[in-house]
């Protein structure tokens, strides 16, 4: 699903970034219901095209090269009814900024970047949502570190990015733990600094999702704070 705009003949049609799909369990514990099924903001007027132009490109704003190897391994990226080029990025915000500055058209986000860019007033229109497992993502826990309950994060350096899913789940871990961001030392890291902060101590606990997760438990000593204090 595109806005019509998107696709303009031999044209990388950018009137409007579009985002492709938001993991809106990307964050613990979360879980969303709609109230109704009647469209939020303006919708398209008139009908939709049904074919796409000849020569149409789209750039596909990737993150750790996730989306397309996926498409690529399944075989549905040579199916597509146009051309993609990807270009990779690490986290949310810095998808925003690439589509404010009009280098990509479509991108898979959590859920907290299109909550900024409404804030902020940025046309980006969610066209797909997807709900992942509550478990995707884990609290690692670094080598020699216990942190076997939330309780446990009192005092704790704990990694976090701003404006991305894992902070709003590290925001959510201490309000479950009944404590506050006072009572923890949040540590401001980019998302590809996580693994590495968390398995050589730099931090205490960072929030991590695959392929990271198993990377990380390749490090003796390393553990995940159990599923059971996080859902």
């Amino acid at each position: 699903m595109f806005r019509p705009s998107t696709f303009r003949s031999g044209l990388r049609g950018r009137a409007t970034a579009a985002l492709l799909a938001v993991a809106t369990v990307a964050t613990l514990g979360l879980t969303g219901c709609a109230k109704d099924d009647k469209p939020v903001g303006p919708t398209a007027e008139g009908p939709l095209p049904t074919e796409v132009p000849a020569g149409t490109t789209l750039v596909v704003a990737d993150q750790s090269e996730r989306l397309q190897s996926v498409l690529r391994i399944s075989g549905e990226l040579d199916k597509l009814p146009f051309k993609v080029e990807f270009a990779n990025f690490v986290g949310g915000p810095a998808i925003l900024e690439a589509f404010r500055a009009g280098a990509a058209d479509v991108a898979q986000v959590g859920d907290v970047p299109p909550i900024h860019a409404l804030v902020a007033g940025q046309d980006v229109p969610i066209i797909a949502s997807y709900q992942t497992s509550t478990t995707a993502l884990k609290l690692a826990v670094a080598p020699g570190k216990s942190v076997t309950k939330l309780a446990d994060l009192k005092g704790k350096k704990i990694a976090y990015a701003e404006g991305t899913a894992q902070q709003a789940a590290v925001l959510r871990a201490i309000d479950k733990a009944g404590l506050t961001t006072s009572d923890v030392q949040l540590v401001r890291l980019q998302l590809a600094e996580f693994l590495d902060a968390v398995r050589t101590g730099q931090v205490d606990v960072a929030p991590l999702i695959e392929p990271n997760v198993t990377r990380f438990l390749r490090t003796p000593g390393t553990s995940l704070v159990p599923d059971s204090e996080t859902v």
